[in-house]
């Protein structure tokens, strides 16, 4: 991994020792959304060119988690 800047970060993927994907991921200024980028080629040799776009969302709160609220009943189990 590599530092780009104070916002950026790059990776190469290789198989035996040859570059494959390049992933460059970075973050906005404001913390917020975090994009990441995807080119070169996969393990098959087709083209890989994609675009991933995470936005970073509020916390869920320990109560909702503990009361199982998120997945429908008790203990988290849906019933």
């Amino acid at each position: 991994m590599k530092r780009i800047d104070d916002y950026t970060v790059e990776t190469v993927s290789k198989k035996g020792g040859k570059p494959l994907v390049t992933t460059r991921s970075v973050v906005s200024k404001d913390g917020k959304p975090l994009t990441t980028t995807q080119k070169g080629t996969n393990a098959k040799g087709e083209k890989v060119n994609n675009i991933i776009v995470y936005d970073k969302q509020q916390p869920i709160p320990d109560e909702s988690l503990s009361e199982g609220k998120l997945f429908g009943g008790p203990h988290g189990k849906n019933r």
